[in-house]
């Protein structure tokens, strides 16, 4: 489902980017992947940096203006103005699906699981960021008062799921993935800015051992 203003005005990075494209980055090196599925990569800002390590990079964006941002900003990388509801059949096969600051954003979740599904090689790597919510750092907006600027409803394209390390497990499981690491990124343990996690589709010879890190 294409869109047809999210609010990107410029090339310039969000202020999660550099944190998440750090972890990102890491997990991606660390697990030899080289060929990258940016979803919902916005103006490719973290296309743009994930690319400048060294990996091939494609990118699809539902946003009109993000994805002319994108393909204007970000040279030698692909972009297809798609979005996790729309056909994306046109698209290959890679060795690591990214969704960075992504999930949080959709009416239905499992839609991006699906895409990310379809489109990773076998033994490949889907690797999500978004805002994390556990129980201490909720606590500490509440007590702070700060959940009215944090979440405004006004917010051109604001999040309408908040994720804890439990429910993102859960949730994954359901969708047949299993959870390889589960880390944060922005700030440590328990205020975390954001949820790292890798995962692989569910396959005959993967344990159902999880192994989290928090």
């Amino acid at each position: 489902m294409k869109t047809a203003n999210y609010g990107w005005h410029s090339a310039d990075p969000t202020i999660s980017v550099d944190y998440c494209a750090r972890a990102i980055s890491r997990h991606l090196t660390r697990l030899k992947c080289k060929t990258v599925l940016d979803i919902g990569c916005g103006n490719g800002a973290m296309t743009r940096l994930l690319q400048a390590s060294g990996f091939q990079m494609t990118g699809i964006e539902p946003d009109r203006k993000g994805f002319d941002i994108a393909s204007e900003s970000v040279r030698d990388a692909k972009f297809y103005n798609l979005g996790v509801y729309d056909d994306t059949s046109v698209l290959g096969k890679f060795d690591a699906v990214i969704a960075s600051e992504v999930i949080e954003h959709l009416y239905d979740p499992s839609a991006l699981l699906s895409v990310a599904s379809r489109h990773l090689n076998e033994g490949g790597y889907l690797i999500l960021t978004c805002p994390h919510h556990g129980y201490l750092k909720n606590l500490l907006i509440s007590i702070t008062n700060k959940w009215d600027p944090h979440f405004h409803p006004a917010t051109l394209g604001g999040h309408i799921k908040f994720w804890s390390h439990t429910t993102m497990r859960a949730f994954l499981e359901s969708q047949q993935f299993h959870v390889e690491t589960l880390s944060g990124a922005g700030r440590s343990w328990p205020v975390w800015k954001s949820m790292v996690v890798v995962a692989m589709k569910n396959s005959a010879n993967i344990t159902p051992d999880l192994l989290l890190r928090f």
